[in-house]
């Protein structure tokens, strides 16, 4: 969970990394 919060974080830090963190937490969560 910690993690998912933290990709929430960087995606409102850095809006144009967005995606890829998405990409990644759905990677995480598998």
């Amino acid at each position: 969970l910690l993690f998912i919060w933290w990709a929430a974080v960087r995606e409102e830090m850095f809006p144009e990394f967005a995606q890829t963190n998405l990409e990644t937490v759905k990677l995480a969560i598998e």
